[in-house]
């Protein structure tokens, strides 16, 4: 096993480094590397590369650095994290298709753009722009690759621009229709590519890669939590802001005729044995827009017409989205490979088999899982896969 970690093109591997790395499905990836101080160089802002076994693990920029000094040791742990993190202090801004690039106040993008991938790539793309600071902020430090077409359409205006774009990938993943897959690269001083993708991405491994526990033969370890806090099967969208102190201007709830009628049914059916098994838990959410186009069906029920009101596209994907999610509790299947499982045999957005004997409470039959998080850790120059974040329960409509 060979490990290395640079900083800032300097070989920094000792047999005393241990390590982290983590890569996150539509999430930030990220590592962390302790090394003796004396031993150490760089910084806050400095590049940080870890390669295992000759292939890229992580290439990020350090945003922590903490120094544990004691009587007869020091040691140093840098913290860093790959460069889509810097999207959350980027605004989301119209880009060069539009009447006015780089307009982040009242943006179009979301009502000239029907899909989630195209959306976010035209504001990374505008962001770039550096000749005037009214038109973007400049370089992102990872460039875009896939940029995948089609899917459903969920154009809408989301509640409160300015928004950065981390709010808008945020809410477009709740939509269900956008995946964002990040990966390592060390291309002309970028550090990662960033790949947009629709909903459902990732290679189904379930039929390889399976993980046992209590079956006889165990290859793993797991950590199962059932967790049952945040349920809702009575679930409201109100849009405001409010015209009187009585009403809204619109909503969202289960009666909206312009809910597709195939995931409706699926939401109902798991939201009635829900009501039924723990009573009934209502939540509702405020959203304020600046403009809601009246729908010729009114608000108040009757059949839907064409065309719907672009805002209202958005949020009924997110309300099904939601209902179907939290109607029952949230179950977390936690699993950690043996130490002699291969770091390669699957990745980030791919689907996993695991299953439980009866020792373990019962267990549970064999599942597909979702990997939402891929932990590679070393000790020297050992190197092992640690737990990963993944639930039977969460694989969407």
């Amino acid at each position: 096993m060979s490990i290395q970690v640079f900083m800032d093109g300097t070989n920094l591997s000792d047999p005393m480094q241990t390590g982290f790395s983590t890569r996150r499905f539509s999430g930030l990836s990220n590592a962390e590397f302790v090394i003796p101080t004396a031993q150490a160089s760089g910084g806050i802002g400095s590049k940080m590369k870890v390669v295992v076994n000759g292939e890229l693990e992580h290439h990020g920029r350090v945003l922590h650095v903490s120094d544990e000094l004691k009587e007869d040791t020091m040691y140093t742990t840098f913290q860093s994290w790959m460069p889509l993190e810097i999207v959350r202090f980027r605004p989301a801004r119209d880009g060069a298709a539009s009447p006015t690039p780089g307009n982040l106040i009242t943006p179009s993008v979301f009502k000239r753009v029907q899909f989630g991938p195209e959306i976010i790539a035209e504001m990374l793309g505008q962001s770039e722009e550096d000749s005037d600071p009214n038109l973007g902020e400049g370089p992102l430090g990872f460039v875009v690759g896939t940029v995948e077409t089609g899917g459903s359409n969920v154009s809408g205006a989301p509640t409160n621009f300015p928004m950065t774009i981390s709010e808008c990938i945020s809410l477009l993943v709740s939509t269900g229709e956008l995946d964002v897959v990040e990966t390592p690269i060390d291309s002309g001083g970028n550090m990662s590519s960033v790949g947009l993708h629709n909903g459902g991405y990732g290679v189904d491994r379930s039929g390889e890669v399976v993980f046992n526990y209590a079956m006889g033969l165990n290859n793993c370890v797991m950590r199962q939590i059932e967790d049952g806090h945040n349920m809702c099967n009575k679930l409201y969208y109100n849009f405001g802001p409010r015209p009187s102190t009585t009403r809204y201007k619109a909503n969202i709830t289960a009666d909206d005729p312009c809910l597709p009628a195939g995931p409706l049914g699926t939401v109902i059916s798991r939201r009635d044995a829900s009501r039924a098994s723990y009573g009934v838990r209502m939540d509702f959410r405020e959203f304020d827009v600046g403009v809601l186009r009246t729908e010729d069906h009114g608000d108040e029920g009757g059949e839907c017409n064409e065309p719907q009101d672009e805002t209202r596209i958005l949020y009924r994907r997110r309300w099904l989205q939601e209902s179907f999610y939290r109607a029952i509790p949230r179950r977390m299947v936690h699993i950690t490979p043996q130490r002699n499982y291969a770091l390669t045999a699957f990745g980030v957005g791919d689907l996993i088999g695991a299953q439980a004997g009866a020792a373990a409470r019962g267990g549970f039959g064999f599942q597909k899982q979702r990997v939402y998080e891929r932990t590679v850790a070393w000790d020297s120059d050992v190197a092992w896969l640690n737990e990963i974040g993944a639930s039977p329960n969460y694989e969407g409509l």
